[in-house]
């Protein structure tokens, strides 16, 4: 009886199920990122750090929070990068997923900086590695253009700031004082290694 009604119901069944797929699927996709233009260089009172996600490796983690100490700098997605303009100074830059990153970070007014954002396989999700590109690596500026050019450049909305951050803010400050404990690894990225 009952596969006789689904037979006979079988448009409307797929019908009902597309339309719950579009509601799951728009309650999910939260504006949280969006895309942007891609800047220039900062200006003489400003710093700029490029986080890239060239990887598009993607699965089981999606994406990577970016913080700058307790202030949330975007999700990084495979494929994406964050323009985060900011201070020059010390700054010590964590990316989470189900591990933290973390490189601490002197930046000078008008350059750019680039930190590249790795993906690892980890036991439940993926684990993140930051690693700033310094002077003497061998990335060379026409990969950064590349990466520039090819992947896409986006920014946090700031309405959804707080709804976002809020719940997030307890383990940012525990990620902060394990670093400050000195327990945990972190790179370094100079003042120099501007790109």
């Amino acid at each position: 009886m009952i596969k006789k009604w689904i037979k006979k119901n079988t448009a409307g069944i797929r019908l009902l199920l597309l339309l719950i797929s579009l509601v799951l699927l728009s309650g999910c996709a939260s504006p949280l990122m969006v895309k942007v233009q891609q800047m220039g260089l900062p200006d003489d009172q400003h710093a700029m750090v490029v986080f890239v996600r060239p990887s598009y490796f993607s699965m089981p983690v999606q994406k990577f929070g970016i913080w700058d100490s307790e202030n949330f700098v975007g999700n990084l997605w495979a494929g994406s990068y964050i323009q985060y303009v900011t201070t020059p100074g010390k700054h010590l830059f964590l990316a989470s997923a189900e591990n933290w990153s973390y490189v601490m970070a002197n930046l000078q007014p008008g350059k750019r900086y680039i930190i590249i954002a790795n993906v690892f396989p980890g036991i439940w999700k993926g684990r993140v590695a930051l690693d700033p590109v310094r002077a003497h690596d061998p990335t060379t500026d026409a990969q950064i253009n590349d990466w520039l050019y090819s992947l896409r450049p986006t920014a946090f909305v700031e309405r959804s700031r707080q709804r976002y951050v809020q719940p997030r803010i307890p383990l940012v400050r525990a990620a902060i004082e394990e670093y400050n404990s000195g327990n945990v690894l972190f790179l370094i990225l100079k003042a120099e290694d501007f790109r």
